[in-house]
């Protein structure tokens, strides 16, 4: 096993960096709308103009980072929730085949989403440290506010493709478990998720993940000729050697792209939702 006090180290650093980029803030709405919430007040983020989105649904050039919330059916909300990191290298975000495709399938399931926008490069100098400090935000708002989106805080995940697993598998080695003491309400709150979804998995180098990893999911196509394969069962190992609860799919082929959401038919190459939500009620979290 890996030195633990070096674990602790990396994570206070990670952690350290981004309060002094980014402070404590509160989240606002956007444009006023109910749905999508932004991350940071005008300020301690850029509030540079020059995102856009293309015809595809792909994001660029994220200055505000901010999450948009996709309900679960009423009917059948179990108050689990998951906050999807659409992948894109950090240079775009595909929100529209990672998120806004996938989001009406796990309603269904009584799953709420939380898509979330997270920093990128170009303008951003440091998008992994940037938007590591978004996704910590979101979960802290999200559990703060848990029961406005009829949520419950012990039971939200995060869930990534490639980079967006990165983001994610970066969250879980940063074991941001609160800070009890604080000033700031929103810092008591643990930025450690309730479970993880990996897909085609991107691995920050040379990870360590704490014994407190919770239960994750894991998914990888043997012929991904962007991220090997061999990423999923390192990780995979790794959570064994733990003891952490995890399951680990490889399907013969898709390549990267396997398990994004086709605009053209509105369900993915290789089906995984299914799966997922089997999971997920495997491990009481649904």
């Amino acid at each position: 096993m890996k030195d633990i006090a070096s674990k602790n180290r990396l994570a206070v650093s990670i952690l350290a960096g981004a309060a002094l980029l980014f402070g404590s803030v509160s989240p606002t709405l956007v444009d006023g709308r109910t749905n999508t919430v932004q991350l940071f007040e005008q300020g301690h983020a850029s509030s540079s103009s020059l995102e856009r989105t293309d015809e595809n649904g792909r994001v660029y050039a994220v200055t505000q980072p901010s999450f948009t919330v996709y309900p679960a059916d009423p009917l059948r909300n179990r108050g689990t929730a998951i906050i999807i990191c659409p992948g894109g290298g950090y240079y775009l975000l595909d929100m529209r085949s990672h998120v806004e495709l996938v989001a009406p399938i796990l309603n269904q399931a009584g799953i709420t989403v939380f898509g979330l926008k997270y920093r990128l490069w170009c303008p951003s100098t440091n998008a992994p440290l940037e938007a590591l400090a978004d996704i910590q935000q979101a979960v802290r708002v999200i559990r703060s506010r848990a029961a406005e989106w009829g949520v419950n805080p012990h039971r939200l995940g995060v869930q990534g493709y490639s980079a967006g697993s990165h983001l994610a598998l970066s969250l879980l080695q940063a074991n941001d478990t609160g800070t009890p003491d604080s000033k700031d309400p929103l810092a008591k709150v643990s930025t450690l998720p309730d479970f993880a979804i990996l897909m085609c998995p991107s691995s920050p180098a040379n990870i360590h993940l704490p014994k407190n990893t919770p239960p994750t999911y894991i998914t990888h196509a043997e012929d991904d000729n962007i991220v090997p394969v061999a990423t999923a069962r390192n990780l995979k190992q790794q959570l064994d050697d733990l003891g952490v609860p995890a399951h680990l799919r490889i399907v013969p082929c898709g390549g990267h792209n396997a398990f994004n959401f086709l605009q053209s038919t509105g369900k993915p190459e290789v089906p995984w939702t299914d799966e997922v939500v089997a999971w997920l009620h495997a491990q009481k979290l649904l």
